[in-house]
């Protein structure tokens, strides 16, 4: 029986997913992430650890990337390279540098039973729109007036119901961000790709 890994993908049943376990504040970080391929009976026991080496651009897209180690199976491994290709990544503010540079990282991918929040998001094209935006959701602003109003065009920013979903599609930063929020709390702007946003945890959706 294949698990899936959802890290942009909705699943219902129990599924894995991955995460960073070597990640310095100031180092190179995801900040998109597309799902790994089927676990297969070779590698779903016990989970995968990966060792993985970035080529990374300077826009944070990836040129290249190399599996350090086996998972046990070669189809799997180069199913999973492909995905990896598709990651972005965020480079430290000091890296001046417009030339790719490798990131080493370790990722651990593990069966979880998913965690499913309904969510909305209000996204700025820079860090100072998004504190922006924050400072007037703290001082008492709607979110759902401020997401529709910047919906229409207003600046970079732009602004949604995300509806009920999986938080596994995100990476480790986001995902534990939103674990920490109750119903109607927002989170501090977070980067996400070349954006910043704030989500909003928003009641369930009826059934």
């Amino acid at each position: 029986m294949h698990r899936f890994i959802p890290v942009a993908c909705l699943l219902l049943a129990g599924c894995a997913s991955s995460h960073r376990t070597t990640a310095p504040t100031d180092a190179a970080h995801v900040v998109s992430l597309t799902s790994l391929p089927p676990l297969t009976s070779l590698t779903a026991v016990g989970g995968v650890k990966l060792e993985a080496l970035f080529l990374v651009r300077h826009d944070g897209s990836v040129e290249d990337v190399r599996l350090l180690e086996s998972s046990g199976d070669l189809g799997w491994d180069h199913t999973a390279a492909d995905s990896l290709r598709r990651w972005k990544f965020a480079l430290p503010s000091s890296e001046g540098s417009r030339q790719s540079q490798w990131v080493r990282t370790t990722l651990i991918v593990q069966v979880q039973d998913p965690v499913v929040m309904t969510l909305g998001e209000l996204t700025a094209g820079s860090r100072d729109e998004a504190d922006s935006l924050y400072a007037l959701l703290n001082d008492g602003a709607d979110f759902t007036a401020l997401a529709k109003e910047a919906h229409r065009g207003i600046a970079n920013q732009c602004g949604w119901f995300l509806g009920t979903i999986n938080i596994a599609r995100y990476p480790r930063h986001i995902r534990d961000a939103l674990r920490r929020l109750a119903v109607n709390d927002i989170t501090p702007p977070l980067q996400t790709d070349s954006h910043f946003t704030i989500f909003k945890r928003l009641e369930p959706v009826p059934q």
